[in-house]
């Protein structure tokens, strides 16, 4: 699933690689960015 979704900007002309997608978490794994997008996973107050 994960390699379909990183053909995506190929497949649309966007880029030749996955990895020069900006947005790509092909970069992530291919050691180019450090980690993975932050996320805060506190969970709201409100939510228990």
């Amino acid at each position: 699933m994960i390699d379909y979704l990183h053909a995506n900007p190929i497949r649309r002309g966007l880029v030749e690689r996955a990895v020069d997608w900006e947005w790509s978490s092909a970069r992530w794994y291919a050691g180019i960015r450090p980690v993975p997008i932050e996320m805060d996973r506190t969970i709201p107050s409100d939510l228990g």
